[in-house]
């Protein structure tokens, strides 16, 4: 496979009526790259990784991931990536379990994978006594570990979460999160989180991103971006 930067993006631009939440934003992202995306609340964070990850069209510029055409390859560049919303969705699914069965099947994990990776997994987030209770009875924080669990749980090549460590994750869980971003960095899979926490950036990012206003005003190391 070609050594192709994992994203690349020229001239994004997005607008919610008047306002442009994204301008003229572009972006190349190395294979292998940890990065961070960090700004306040409606500087464009979660416009720009709906649009990396393929969740919504640009109005202006185009992506590619992997060298693919985000929108014309969009099924296949799926396949090789993962996407975790701030707040996750878990459609008909009753459990967190029944969901994390349902979404390894989607990306096709073999039964006894899928089994091994899922108790491994939820053992780290300490979800074990939780996943097969139905989600009413659960809190917030179990909803964004299960969400943690489903963006970690398929082989994938990208990973893209929009505020993984907030929604009342504990520190338990903080600790398990850095490790599993270390490690897939290890794997050789390209890592995209947004976060409005610099200690967050600086301990899990290679590379920080801030936005503001929809615009980029800096991008580099963590000694470079954290004064």
């Amino acid at each position: 496979m070609p050594d192709t930067n994992a994203i690349e993006a020229v001239g994004l631009r997005f607008r919610y009526g008047r306002e442009w939440a994204l301008d003229g934003v572009s972006l190349d992202i190395p294979r292998r790259d940890v990065l961070c995306v960090i700004g306040a609340n409606g500087a464009g964070k979660t416009t720009l990784l709906s649009l990396l990850g393929g969740m919504v069209l640009p109005q202006q510029g185009h992506v590619r991931v992997f060298g693919l055409d985000r929108w014309r390859d969009n099924f296949e560049i799926r396949k090789r990536s993962t996407f975790l919303l701030a707040e996750p969705a878990f459609g008909e699914s009753l459990t967190p379990y029944e969901f994390l069965r349902f979404f390894a099947q989607i990306y096709a994990v073999p039964k006894a994978e899928f089994l091994e990776r899922v108790k491994r997994l939820a053992t780290d987030m300490n979800m074990t006594d939780h996943w097969n209770k139905p989600w009413q009875k659960l809190s917030l924080g179990m909803l964004k570990k299960t969400g943690l669990i489903a963006a970690f749980l398929p082989d994938a090549q990208l990973r893209i979460m929009d505020e993984p460590f907030a929604g009342g994750i504990d520190p338990m869980a903080m600790e398990a999160l850095y490790t599993w971003i270390a490690d897939a960095k290890s794997r050789g899979e390209t890592i995209l989180f947004s976060t409005q926490v610099l200690e967050q950036a600086e301990s899990a990012a290679d590379r920080i991103l801030l936005l503001e206003a929809g615009s980029i005003c800096a991008l580099g190391t963590p000694s470079e971006i954290i004064i």
